[in-house]
């Protein structure tokens, strides 16, 4: 495989998409730089601030999920750190949480930032800042736990979930452990304060830079008596013992495993877990340096892996409309670098919330998980209805009317960016036209369906349209052709 083929497959499975502004910056750096920025990004400062999704006109400022669910999908539309957002995704299904079991909006909020805010880094202590969230304590009933009446809830998930597996522990170690987390709580003083008016409360919050709701220990509901957990006998604390089960061999291998599967495929092969294992109990379980050695294994460039996942409904919506220039298009319609008290246009607002809407109907509704053990990927995006929701699915900023009486219409925003991709390559054939639509999207068919798009291509006007200079007419041929791609299954591949 060439060094602009690994650089794309890389941009498909570390970012959102090889899009074709992605993939000429990737091409001119090179891979070895193309890895580099995607595992060593620069965090860049937050320009919309997620509170300006709450504010409404002549109202007080509504704190729900549904609204801050918008500020994530931005961030997937905009994002310059692909992979930031892709980990967290993968953190999300990971320690899955729903909205309507998380608590309120901003604890919901306080959650996604977490998984946002490093998600490189190393597994033990995003697994301690996890268990201490709480709109993730709030999904486990953690809250109430007391020397008294443990709650073995958590303590079951913690280790066949998000650490060991089934196989690794025994109902003994979940009730032992379970007494190692009493005493843990949450302090939520947001809904206290109702005598205190919203806009104000969230100004305070602002200021202060301190969430409302906050982990507590209470010593005296605290089980101080020595646990024999896997095999280790003492006093542990919640802390302790999150710390020795993120060290364990089995959560290497069960965390790996995960990874290679969410980026690469099913079942890796023993060299290659076994690689990927030594990577974590070397680094001391640094997320990043597992991804780099998964990045530079000959096996994921292997034809089990090009071109072989099923995109999941939020990568699939993602990919499209930053093909069609979503990174650019957007930030104008929302505003940067305004105050947390100014509202979101109504454009940008409704483009947020189609696009959740569009991810939600494939299938995917970001901060609603099916269950506590997050989605079915891969083959279990695939439904008759899903797949139907999918080709339906056409972009962002596609089509406007070009008169008052919306008689007529014509290529918007992005379709316009769709337009100047094939101009800039000025295509002499069906044939060179059907391959830079397909470059444009980030799809290889095959022989027999790229030549049934060129046919289909010659028998609505063949190049006329692009010569013609009429873009209303082109962009209507090209959208025909877009519209049978999206049916392919290769399409929905990455």
């Amino acid at each position: 495989m060439n060094p602009n083929e690994k650089s794309a497959h890389l941009l498909r499975r570390f970012g959102l998409g090889a899009s074709p502004g992605e993939m000429a910056a990737a091409t001119k750096a090179g891979f070895e730089a193309t890895l580099v920025r995607l595992l060593d990004p620069r965090y860049p400062a937050e320009r919309v601030h997620p509170l300006r999704f709450t504010v409404r006109k002549d109202e007080p400022p509504e704190v729900a999920s549904y609204l801050l669910r918008l500020h994530w999908v931005y961030h997937f539309l905009t994002t310059e750190t692909p992979l930031r957002e892709k980990l967290a995704l993968f953190w999300h299904d990971h320690f899955a949480v729903d909205d309507e079991n998380g608590g309120d909006g901003l604890m919901i909020l306080s959650y996604v930032e977490l998984l946002r805010r490093d998600p490189l880094g190393k597994f033990g202590d995003l697994l301690e800042q996890i268990a201490k969230n709480p709109a993730f304590m709030e999904m486990l009933t953690m809250q109430n736990s007391t020397r008294v009446k443990p709650n073995e809830n958590f303590a079951r998930e913690l280790l066949e979930l998000y650490t060991l597996g089934v196989g690794h522990y025994t109902e003994r170690d979940i009730q032992e452990s379970a007494r190692a987390f009493t005493g843990w709580t949450y302090l939520n003083r947001f809904w206290e304060r109702q005598e205190v008016p919203m806009e104000r409360r969230l100004q305070q919050l602002v200021d202060s830079g301190m969430n409302y709701a906050g982990f507590a220990f209470v010593p005296e509901f605290h089980d101080t008596g020595v646990k024999e957990i896997l095999g280790e006998k003492r006093a542990f604390s919640g802390e302790e013992l999150l710390e020795m089960i993120a060290s364990r061999e089995a959560c290497a291998e069960f965390i790996t495993k995960k990874l290679w599967e969410f980026f690469a495929y099913p079942e890796p092969e023993k060299a290659v877990h076994q690689a990927l294992v030594q990577t974590y109990r070397e680094t001391d379980g640094s997320i990043r340096a597992v991804l780099e050695t998964l990045a530079r294994r000959p096996e994921f460039y292997s034809d089990q892996c090009v071109r072989q996942r099923i995109k999941s409904p939020v990568e699939y919506v993602v990919a499209i409309c930053r093909a069609l220039g979503s990174a650019t298009l957007l930030p104008p319609r929302i505003g940067l670098d305004r105050p947390h008290t100014e509202a979101i246009p109504e454009e940008g607002a409704s483009i947020l919330g189609g696009m959740a809407y569009w991810m939600s109907q494939c299938g995917q509704l970001l901060l609603r998980p099916p269950s506590v053990a997050g989605w079915e990927w891969g083959p279990g995006w695939v439904s008759t209805s899903n797949m139907v929701w999918r080709q339906k699915f056409d972009g962002m900023l596609t089509w406007e009317p070009k008169d008052k009486e919306k008689k007529v219409w014509g290529p918007a925003p992005g379709g316009q960016v769709m337009i100047r991709y094939f101009r800039e390559r000025d295509p002499k054939s069906p044939d060179a036209l059907v391959s830079i639509l397909l470059r444009f999207f980030d799809c290889a068919l095959g022989a027999e369906a790229h030549q049934a798009l060129v046919e289909t291509c010659q028998k609505n006007g063949g190049m006329q349209p692009y010569d013609s200079g009429n873009d209303n007419w082109f962009f209507g041929q090209i959208w025909h052709l877009y519209f049978l791609l999206r049916a392919a299954p290769e399409f929905h591949l990455c």
